[in-house]
């Protein structure tokens, strides 16, 4: 009887701890957990931090006094941060000018300027937050998982770091995610036989703009275009009945409709041609150099042209140019670098290495999660949403892949292996492994309840900011903010006597190359 009374106890925590996991005020929770963490790193991390802060504002703070970002002859001033005229990735910098003027203006301390742009930052991150969760529920209706796998995100270390700093990634994801929002209500549309020219139109327009946020955006916008082609020929019969729909539904716009959206199209593909189109036929390719842009001479002072040339000259003698060896090698760096913090140039980049229990849980559920995947492949990827995000993904990672992988080549060390990229499909990669779990432990929902619950807490144990406050020091903090360094010690002291194993080193990672 005692025992069954236990159980049955312990079965009802579960269930309600499953119905929690599941409501909106977890989710609430969740958003307000992540906003706390990224704006404490905001407040406290020296100015500037990695990701190229420095870069990023320093363009925006040009734009800001050059409003036009059609210039064709580069100014020496911007030479130190590489090819600037021309540039594919211009969209986040000019835009953030605008906001960056209007501060510069009304605030007087370079301090708290920062500190509003990147707090600025972090509400475009949130935002990308919850989209990722309009996003996934149109991918499973398993409400619970999702909420686990962004609660996975803000509690991965580099995540926080990466929203708390002025950086492109923080609108390139909302972007990206809206991208996937759009193809796949275009997608759910088609499967009924039916055509949205609306959201046709907003895809493709919103789709140029993110690639002049973001070059990588280029591969997964070739991706979803390609899967939706397939889709809207797919039977050929009814291509000719949707573009009917799409005469009716146009015919049926009001004349402002027409103007706002063709408009945008028009002009968003324009700006994507001056850029890409551009350069392709000026240098042949979409990305130019440095080098082929502004010239070896004008590049001398950017530090990615000096540590490229740096390498070349120093390439050691033999390495080991397996594509298998780069690759193992390549992924554990990438998840390590998940669940590791990063200081600025300031201290030369030092390095919070990751917290054991998480960085342990991280690579179980990576290990055990790719098992799972290849062992229920079909019933996890058994919509064409799904598949549609996968192909994005996998040619994403490919081509990252294959540029990490010619420069390891090029100068025989890893260069620009860095897990933030993958930040970008995180959430939907910590979700097709959870589905997994739920696809094989289907008949026992106490014990995936319990497993998840135990990945929690994992994540939980030095974690999201945790990991940034038990390895931050004084060279990771504001100078001259007394409040801010306090607020981190103190935190640290009462941290570290809770969090396992906060001196653990892992043998195997000798270097890290950026």
């Amino acid at each position: 009887m005692a025992n069954n009374h236990k159980k049955n106890k312990l079965k009802s925590w579960l269930k309600s701890l499953a119905n929690f996991l599941s409501s909106d005020w977890f989710f609430r929770l969740i958003i307000a957990v992540f906003i706390l963490q990224a704006v404490w790193i905001a407040l406290s991390s020296i100015y500037p931090g990695a990701f190229d802060e420095e870069t990023h504002l320093s363009i925006i703070n040009f734009f800001a006094h050059h409003p036009n970002p059609f210039f064709t002859h580069q100014p020496a001033s911007l030479n130190q941060y590489g090819a600037v005229v021309y540039d594919s990735s211009y969209l986040y910098r000019y835009l953030m000018a605008f906001p960056w003027l209007l501060i510069i203006f009304a605030v007087k301390s370079f301090t708290i300027q920062v500190i509003i742009m990147r707090l600025i930052n972090v509400g475009l991150f949130t935002w990308g937050i919850i989209l990722f969760r309009k996003l996934l529920r149109r991918i499973t209706d398993n409400i619970k998982l999702i909420h686990v796998s962004l609660l996975l995100i803000i509690l991965t270390p580099i995540v926080p770091q990466l929203a708390a700093q002025i950086n492109y990634d923080n609108l390139f994801i909302p972007f990206l995610v809206l991208e996937f929002i759009l193809s796949i209500d275009i997608l759910k549309q088609l499967k009924l036989g039916k055509v949205n020219l609306k959201k046709s139109l907003l895809f493709l327009a919103f789709g140029f703009l993110t690639c002049l946020v973001k070059y990588t955006f280029l591969p997964i916008f070739t991706v979803m275009i390609l899967f939706l082609v397939v889709q809207f020929l797919r039977p050929k019969s009814r291509a000719l009945g949707y573009f009917e729909q799409a005469k009716s539904e146009l015919a049926n716009w009001t004349i402002g409709l027409k103007i706002l959206l063709i408009g945008l199209l028009i002009v968003s593909f324009g700006l994507f041609f001056e850029r890409y189109g551009l350069n392709i036929i000026r240098y042949r390719t979409p990305t130019p150099s440095c080098v082929d842009v502004i010239g070896a001479k004008s590049c001398q002072g950017y530090s990615i042209y000096q540590r490229n040339i740096y390498n070349i000259q120093n390439k050691p003698l033999s390495f080991n140019k397996s594509p298998l060896y780069f690759t193992a090698v390549w992924i554990k760096h990438m998840q390590y670098n998940l669940m590791m913090t990063i200081n600025g140039p300031a201290s030369g980049y030092s390095i919070g290495l990751p917290l054991l229990v998480p960085y342990i849980a991280s690579i179980v559920l990576a290990t055990s999660g790719l098992g799972l995947i290849l062992a229920y492949r079909r019933r996890i990827f058994n919509s064409t949403s799904r598949r549609l995000i996968l192909l994005s993904m996998l040619l994403y990672l490919l081509s990252l892949w294959i540029v990490n992988y010619t420069e390891y080549l090029h100068t025989g060390r890893r260069v620009a292996v860095q897990g933030r990229y993958l930040v970008p499909f995180l959430p939907f990669i910590y979700l097709i492994f959870l589905l997994g779990l739920e696809v094989w432990l289907k008949t026992k929902p106490q014990l995936k309840t319990g497993l998840i619950s135990l990945l929690v807490l994992a994540f939980l144990m030095g974690g999201g900011v945790v990991a940034f406050i038990v390895h931050s020091d004084d060279a990771w903090y504001w100078q001259g903010n007394q409040s801010a360094i306090n607020m981190n010690k103190t935190a640290k002291r009462l941290l570290k006597p809770i969090i396992p194993a906060t001196h653990y080193v892992p043998n195997w990672q000798n270097s890290l190359d950026f």
